[in-house]
């Protein structure tokens, strides 16, 4: 596959997700926007460990506010959500770049390469290495990370 098929099949990915989240929120309505504030925190921020006491104090209100708004809001809770979030990234470089799987781990805040190829297998539905042997699975990988994360059954 050319590099431009795998940049839109994962730009397609992408907004695969964020229609099942707008969906699990209904039309019209907005994040709320301490909410949309964690969001791009943990965007900027996926290369390192990140707590759900940390994205409370980026949004300026506590753990169990955050913990209820976000699932509100979201349809999964802050921790399923940074994972998510996390293994989306890892996929992105796996298949577009030829780091070393342990590189990629600590990229997306693992220090151990094993727990995170553990992570990703659980998340992903295959191993690092399978989806980086077989770029083809990709939208069979997102599929599966929707379905682990729980985003599927929020209506």
């Amino acid at each position: 596959l050319t590099i431009r098929h795998e940049l839109g099949m994962n730009h397609l990915a992408r907004l695969l997700i964020l229609a099942q989240l707008a969906s699990n929120r209904g039309p019209g309505t907005r994040l709320d926007a301490r909410i949309q504030a964690v969001i791009d925190y943990l965007n900027l921020h996926l290369s390192e460990p990140l707590s759900v006491g940390e994205l409370a104090d980026a949004a300026h209100i506590s753990e169990s506010h955050l913990a209820h708004l976000f699932r509100e809001q979201v349809g999964v809770p802050p921790k399923r959500f940074i994972e998510m979030r996390k293994m989306q990234r890892a996929m992105d470089l796996l298949i577009s770049t030829n780091r070393p799987i342990g590189q990629i781990a600590n990229d997306v805040g693992f220090d151990n390469a094993f727990h995170f190829s553990a992570r990703f297998r659980r998340c992903a539905g295959c191993s690092p290495r399978k989806l980086r042997q077989n770029p083809t699975r990709r939208s069979e990988c997102y599929a599966h990370l929707i379905h682990a994360s729980g985003l599927q059954e929020q209506k």
